[in-house]
């Protein structure tokens, strides 16, 4: 019995000594960075930038933007009468399966190309043309966003244009206000407008990424949008 005592206390002992040594490390993590340093260079702006494409996948490759932008219109007709997206019931909110990942999806990428719109300013080591370059692809896509989200929930909550993004500043908005279908589609003609100017005519090898040609074809598209509202 003392041995099985005598053998507790050292076991313990152990333990103790081993808790006092792990406290005492200097852990790093190399995955966690500064965003001020992180993003203010060529490879972390870039990186930020391709992810600012993520959203596409979901959008169009899947049933969630699908769904949002085609049915119920007349291109769909639902024999049984299901509710949903056939008949605009009132379960019809930003918390609905496709149309959470459709909402939040949107916002997301919004708030990325947010934030290559603020830090690309302080990058030195692009010329004013590749920098040009590089932000017009963050506000194609960021008036790309708008623009679904405003055709498919009209006036919500449009992000302020110059302000620190909060995915930067941590700020969260607990009582956002709307803004009007104008205010979306101005902030949208502006940042297409930016595109159509400074995106290339085409991105070489590099497919996938946006161009002025596209530019100007969502920008047509804003344009006729916009007309439908009384004050244009």
């Amino acid at each position: 019995m003392k041995k099985i005592i005598k053998n507790i206390i050292a076991l313990s002992a152990t333990l103790i000594m081993l808790l006092m040594v792990s406290c005492e490390l200097d852990e790093f993590n190399p995955n966690t960075a500064d965003l001020n340093k992180a993003y203010t260079k060529p490879e972390g702006i870039e990186g930020l930038l391709n992810y600012c494409y993520n959203g596409l996948y979901y959008f169009y490759g899947k049933i969630d933007g699908i769904g949002a932008m085609e049915m119920g219109t007349d291109l769909w007709w639902s024999v049984k009468k299901e509710r949903g997206f056939a008949q605009y019931g009132s379960e019809m909110t930003t918390e609905m399966g496709t149309l959470k990942v459709f909402w939040q999806g949107f916002y997301s990428t919004i708030n990325y190309c947010d934030m290559v719109i603020y830090y690309i300013k302080d990058i030195d080591d692009y010329t004013e043309k590749e920098r040009n370059a590089k932000e017009a692809e963050a506000r194609f896509l960021r008036g790309w966003s708008y623009l679904h989200i405003v055709e498919q929930f009209g006036g919500v909550v449009l992000h302020e244009e110059g302000k620190v993004p909060s995915i930067i500043s941590g700020d969260v908005d607990a009582a956002p206000t709307r803004s009007t279908e104008a205010e979306f589609y101005d902030q949208i003609i502006t940042d297409l407008k930016f595109a159509c100017e400074h995106l290339p005519v085409d991105q070489g090898e590099d497919r996938g990424r946006v161009t002025k040609k596209a530019a100007y074809g969502i920008l047509a598209k804003a344009y006729l949008q916009r007309t439908r509202l009384t004050d244009f």
